[in-house]
């Protein structure tokens, strides 16, 4: 979610939308957010003990939909691993 508020942060700034101290706070809030999402998923991933985590940097909250087999493999592995 964070990518897509900066492709959002983007556009406004190429609209000519903000002063320079809002988009200031915007850019240090979008970097904030990244972070925190950052450490959020490791600290689920240490919930299991075994894991993996896969970035899919093209993508965001929408890579369900816009490619479903970077899903697809994840859950293949999820259900190799529980030797379903």
């Amino acid at each position: 979610m964070a990518k897509d508020c900066g492709i959002m942060y983007e556009a406004g700034v190429k609209a000519g939308n903000g002063s320079e101290e809002e988009r200031a706070v915007v850019r240090q809030f979008i970097e904030t957010w990244e972070l925190f999402d950052n450490e959020l998923r490791a600290a689920q991933l240490r919930l299991s003990g075994k894991s993996r985590y896969r970035v899919a940097l093209e993508y965001s909250h929408d890579v369900p939909i816009r490619k479903p087999e970077v899903i697809v493999d994840e859950v293949k592995w999820v259900l190799k691993e529980l030797d379903l």
